[in-house]
């Protein structure tokens, strides 16, 4: 009925005091019976598989459930306490009313003005009972305003949440990112510049030579120290290009920069007979 309380402890049929698990158990034992798949078109079905549903998410919730409680504690004790008025009401004489008899009449040397104590006890009035007769009339209409904003409340709240956790994973892998960004660049910006490799220098008479000289050979290998003809597994290719600076006996000391990668770079001691000057 519109603007009653639906008694879901009843709706599922288990006790006041049912446990968590009960409930889940007699859920669903419910809806495997009443599911509406089993029986299509069937109103009665569809209409119970509902109220089992409804009757479920309220009570499964520990919150929903408490607050449940409160609004069926109240309605119980609102009905009792009507229930317990109708009682003690006097029941109608069934006789038929006996006609009054004439008023008295007032002796002629009687006092008008009569003191209200000598007419017998006025009874009174209860001043609380149009404001009870209107509280039972709203308090159906209450109680089903109050189910429905509980499952709003609850709707809300898991859709918060949902909203929520959904923001806090797309930024943390965001902060990170932007994280990682400014520590590289801050590594970029102060790493110290790439020491030159000094070959050895030898001893005896070095000249200072300046010159651009092209590689004839088809491997001329850099040598580290050309005194004591130490090699490195480093060398270029026919037709790079390099630039000496130094001559030890037949030694040119050059370096070689890329052209394609600015940070590529060798240096050390050639042999003259892998080079020969650019432009002949």
């Amino acid at each position: 009925m519109a603007g009653a309380l639906k008694n879901f402890y009843e709706t599922l049929g288990v006790p006041r005091s049912a446990t968590d698990e009960q409930i889940k158990t007699a859920y669903r034992k419910l809806i495997l019976k009443f599911h509406p798949d089993k029986n299509v078109g069937d109103v009665y079905f569809e209409d119970w598989s509902k109220k089992i549903i409804e009757a479920f998410e309220v009570l499964s919730d520990p919150q929903l459930r408490a607050e449940y409680d409160q609004v069926y504690d109240e309605h119980r004790s609102a009905a009792k306490r009507n229930f317990q008025k109708q009682a003690h009401r006097p029941e109608p004489d069934p006789r038929p009313a006996a006609e009054p008899e004439p008023a008295a009449q007032t002796p002629p040397d009687a006092d008008p003005q009569m003191d209200a104590s000598d007419a017998g006890p006025v009874p009174e009035e209860d001043p609380h009972a149009a404001a009870m007769a209107l509280i039972r009339e709203e308090l159906p209409a209450y109680l089903t305003a109050k189910q429905d904003y509980l499952k709003a409340v609850k709707a809300w709240k898991e859709h918060g949440e949902g909203r929520h956790l959904a923001k806090k994973n797309y930024r943390l892998p965001l902060i990170l990112l932007c994280l990682f960004m400014i520590a590289a660049s801050v590594v970029w910006l102060v790493r110290p510049p790439a020491k030159e490799p000094v070959a050895a220098v030898p001893e005896g008479t070095v000249s200072d030579i300046a010159g651009k000289f092209i590689v004839a050979a088809d491997k001329a290998y850099f040598y580290k120290d050309p005194q004591n003809q130490v090699r490195t597994n480093e060398y270029l290719t026919k037709g790079n290009k390099i630039l000496v600076s130094k001559r030890y006996g037949n030694f040119y000391y050059a370096v070689f920069q890329s052209i394609a990668n600015p940070d590529y770079k060798l240096t050390g001691w050639i042999k003259e007979e892998d080079l020969q000057p650019y432009g002949e």
